[in-house]
């Protein structure tokens, strides 16, 4: 927070036309999108002087009380960039960010699972505030606010969410945890469809369709995985299973 309050006025100006070109910042005050790039430059900073490839932010309480912001833009610009950044403390997951990013050799983003879609068995709803990158989305975001964080510290207190729509397109989903001391992960491939979740949902939300995702579900419950889940474009499950097993040796499931 130190940093933020004082960063070069040069980076300043240029995170904001990053970011104002990533995403419509409508009629929020100026300072949102000044607090936000405040947060980008700092973050910037830490990446390039600990010299890192992926990061897990805390992205709630203190951005909230604070500057009123939600970091779901930042993390997204960085991801397009190929640093994987997940939220919600999520550390084990930024690991399998970065995995099937090299995989893929393309941007990935993070998304909760969120449940699954009707009573059809194959397809399962990914949901999330907004952390995408651009090339996972269809066009430019519009800014809005976080209502969970509106609901909890008031009107204006989380701004910063990056709505949009994701792509149509094959993807390979992936989660990593650790378990008694052993690294473990599962992978599939599936692929993201056109149709609209309920009107219910806020932030941005895809169905993702393989055959027997609710069995997946299923696996997720049962072996204590949480509700995130690292996604790229393309099909390189098997890349990745065989890249942890042979060279890493990680516990990793294919399914």
């Amino acid at each position: 927070f130190a940093k933020m309050d004082s960063v070069d006025f040069v980076k300043l100006e240029e995170k904001k036309r990053v970011y104002a070109s990533l995403s419509d910042f409508g009629s929020y005050p100026p300072e949102k999108l000044e607090n936000i790039a405040r947060l980008g430059v700092v973050i910037d900073e830490i990446i390039e002087e600990f010299d890192l490839h992926a990061i897990a932010i805390r992205c709630w309480d203190e951005l909230q009380k604070k500057y009123g912001i939600a970091p779901c833009l930042i993390l997204g610009e960085l991801n397009e960039r190929g640093i994987a950044a997940a939220c919600e403390l999520d550390v084990t997951n930024a690991v399998m960010m970065r995995a099937v990013g090299l995989a893929a050799n393309h941007p990935v983003m993070l998304l909760d699972v969120n449940n699954n879609y009707g009573d059809n068995p194959d397809k399962v709803i990914f949901f999330h505030c907004g952390p995408a990158p651009a090339s996972m989305m269809q066009g430019k975001g519009e800014i809005e606010e976080h209502l969970m964080f509106k609901k909890s510290y008031g009107e204006g207190s989380g701004v910063g969410i990056n709505v949009g729509k994701y792509i149509v397109d094959n993807v390979t989903v992936g989660s990593f945890k650790t378990e008694d001391g052993n690294l473990c992960a599962f992978v599939t491939d599936g692929k993201l469809t056109d149709e609209q979740l309920p009107k219910e949902f806020f932030g941005c939300g895809t169905v993702f369709e393989k055959k027997g995702a609710n069995e997946m579900l299923d696996y997720m419950a049962k072996n204590g995985y949480r509700h995130h889940v690292a996604i790229t474009k393309g099909h390189f499950a098997c890349a990745v299973k065989e890249a942890f097993e042979n060279y890493l040796g990680y516990n990793i499931d294919l399914i």
